[in-house]
């Protein structure tokens, strides 16, 4: 195999022998090797490292069958193969070969040839080609010779297939390739051609084969070839697993294309839908039919984007797995978890925020998306001291802990903690302002904070930043609302209820009937009546015989009754007072990490005034004798004691009502539920707080 074939051998007339062979049609290995060298480009495109390896493989079977017949060439180089036209690979100039078990022939010495820097065949007392002899060839050590000759060439031949030098090229002179070689270990071949990326495995076959001691080659040339046969079986696996990865990365591609073009089908859908004028519900099927297709196009739409989503996540997913080094899949992938992580961020989906985060760290650990949160915060006036509190559960509580003082502001690009935190942000002379945050990798947050003098915000008031905050997204919330971001202008709302005393006194203002009109009842019934001079002294009893306490909140009023107070009371401090909006009450509850009650994501009947909260008769209890009852800016009593009414309709003629009370259930302290009444009627546990027009 791969030797020339000799058709006849005879002696001619004259004594001369003579003998007939095939002819070979090609080029040479060398020609192949410099013409890569030379960036040809049809050469390039012939000679992969895949066919060069093909072609070592043909030379190593010429070599075996020498081998196995006693037969070592000695003078195995790119110059002796010859490449066909067909795929032909043939071992050629067998002139110097030894038959092993023979007496070595009698050679010349050495010829001053050596010193030039021509590197040919020698034949003297070192037989061979320099660069390509083994070591114990340069030493003139021909009784060493053996197979492990040629399988040293072998790897020269390989080396230079790999990195395009054969060993000990830059050497110089031919007697210092000869010098080099018999004293010196080669260098690396991946070390020789770092750019190359030459895979380990032909690295280390290589400095095998190249070994210095016979003993520590190949000790024949079969398993040097079952070498190569193994790293070409992988580099045409590698092939295979490339094309096929090339595939899935295509139909993922074209499947993340088909999600564009839904989402801009949805973003058109929404637009239409919007601008549909509002259904009462009681219209008649057809006055219906228009918004239905929407609305059930919409949900067609979504289903098909999270079954692209699925689809294009499965293929790129899988072009990984077949080529793991491969950039642009991992890359696709990362964006769309990226998209769909903070897409989960607008409404607070933790749980599948973070399995998004996870899949982009997987794909992309490198993404310089998966930095670490900052912040810049501007304050009117400038100057301000800002500490920022780590905000951790504890005993299913969230307490400010772990407080760092980042300056005064203004602050530009300060790098925060991942989660939630709350920032207080202290000017001289003026009450502090507590501004929640929930921070994610790879969040710019910027906030521009008014912070009002005390004369502006008055005793009873909480200033609340404005900015934007998490509407619903509590599925066990009572009329909850879909998880909405909404962005809510600065206010300033009572950090306590409006309490008997204060209502009272705004009964007392008044004339005796005007006074009955607005006072609490139920039921058309009064519950407290006046005394002999027509007055509301606080406390009073009512008519169960039970004395309402100064300090209570205020409650079976109305809607109309609280809308009346506020008027009352501006007119009084020379103020604008007004009910909170529901987003403003919600918010003030909530601050902005999406928290299900005023305190954290925990309910417990202590925690607030509710009706299992303490034993005995279902009665309120004094503004803010729950300090647990307490929302990221300070207000408290949101969850319990009394219910309140909210500037905001539910539906057509009925007013919100948000908050839970003394005499209610668990559910109604979820600061999403939400309830609707009549604002002419009154009810046992409902009351209400202000708002600060802040000018």
């Amino acid at each position: 195999p791969n030797v020339v074939p000799v058709y006849d051998f005879s002696v001619l007339e004259d004594g001369a022998p003579c003998f007939t062979m095939k002819r070979v049609r090609g080029r040479s290995l060398k020609e192949a090797l410099q013409a890569l060298a030379k960036k040809d480009a049809d050469a390039t495109a012939e000679y992969t490292r895949f066919r060069l390896l093909q072609i070592f493989i043909g030379i190593c079977q010429a070599m075996e069958y020498a081998h196995s017949k006693g037969v070592v060439h000695r003078d195995l180089k790119p110059d002796n193969i010859m490449l066909g036209d067909f795929g032909e690979v043939l071992v050629m100039d067998w002139g110097i070969a030894k038959i092993l078990g023979q007496a070595e022939e009698a050679f010349d010495a050495v010829t001053p040839s050596l010193i030039t820097n021509t590197v040919g065949t020698i034949e003297g007392s070192i037989v061979g080609t320099p660069g390509y002899m083994a070591p114990e060839q340069a030493r003139g050590e021909h009784e060493r010779i053996d197979p492990r000759t040629d399988v040293w060439a072998l790897g020269a031949i390989l080396y230079e297939m790999l990195c395009g030098a054969f060993p000990f090229q830059d050497a110089g002179a031919t007697l210092a390739v000869l010098v080099a070689t018999a004293t010196r270990e080669v260098p690396s071949v991946r070390g020789m051609a770092p750019d190359r990326d030459i895979p380990k495995d032909l690295d280390e076959i290589c400095a095998r084969a190249l070994a210095q001691q016979p003993h520590d080659r190949f000790d024949a040339v079969k398993p040097l070839r079952a070498s190569i046969e193994a790293v070409l079986a992988g580099t045409k696996e590698a092939a295979r697993r490339a094309e096929e990865a090339e595939q899935q990365r295509c139909d993922g591609e074209e499947s993340l294309w088909y999600m564009r073009m839904l989402r801009e089908e949805l973003t058109d859908l929404s637009a239409q839908l919007e601008s549909l004028p509002p259904l009462s519900g009681q219209e008649a099927v057809d006055a219906k039919r228009e918004r239905w297709a929407c609305e059930d196009r919409v949900e067609a739409i979504r289903k098909e984007l999270r079954r692209a989503f699925t689809f294009a996540e499965r293929k790129l997913a899988r072009a990984v797995e077949l080529v793991p080094t491969q950039a642009k899949p991992r890359a696709l992938l990362a964006d769309m978890h990226w998209g769909r992580y903070r897409e989960a961020l607008q409404t607070l989906d933790v749980h599948t925020a973070e399995g998004h985060l996870k899949a982009v760290t997987r794909f992309c650990p490198d993404d310089p998306r998966l930095r670490r949160p900052t912040l810049t915060l501007h304050t009117t006036p400038p100057g301000a001291e800002v500490t920022l509190h780590r905000m951790v559960e504890r005993d299913r509580l969230l307490i400010d802990a772990a407080p760092r003082a980042l300056g005064k502001t203004p602050l530009t690009d300060v790098t925060l903690p991942t989660g939630r935190s709350v920032l207080s942000i202290q000017v001289p002379h003026r009450p502090p302002v507590r501004l929640p945050i929930y921070a994610w990798q790879g969040d710019t947050l910027a906030f521009t904070v008014r912070v009002p003098s005390r004369l502006e915000l008055g005793d009873d008031f909480v200033f609340v930043p404005g900015g934007a905050y998490i509407r619903g997204g509590d599925p066990e919330a009572l009329l909850g609302q879909r998880a909405t971001v909404i962005d809510v202008p600065a206010f300033a709302i009572q950090r306590l209820p409006v309490t008997c005393a204060a209502y009272f006194e705004f009964l007392n203002s008044l004339p005796p009937d005007q006074a009955r009109t607005h006072a609490p009842r139920e039921g058309g019934r009064l519950y407290v009546d006046p005394d002999a001079d027509g007055q509301f002294p606080a406390p009073i009893i009512d008519r169960d015989g039970d004395a309402w306490a100064a300090d209570w909140p205020i409650f079976s009023v109305s809607f109309d009754d609280a809308r009346a107070y506020a008027a009352w009371a501006s007119t009084r401090d020379k103020a604008i007072y007004r009910l909170p909006t529901e987003d403003e009450w919600e918010k003030a509850a909530r601050g902005t990490d999406g928290r299900i009650f005023p305190w954290g994501d925990h309910f417990d009947p202590t925690f607030c005034r509710m009706r299992y909260s303490l034993p005995g008769d279902l009665m309120p209890k004094p503004v803010g004798a729950f300090p647990t009852d307490r929302s990221p800016y300070g207000v408290r009593d949101m969850a319990g004691n009394v219910r309140e009414w909210t500037d905001g309709w539910i539906e057509k003629g009925l007013r919100t009502v948000r908050g839970g009370a003394f005499n209610h259930y668990a559910f109604t302290c979820r600061a999403a539920s939400r309830f609707g009444y009549s604002p002419t009627r009154t009810l046992s546990g409902v009351g209400f707080r202000l708002v600060r027009v802040l000018l």
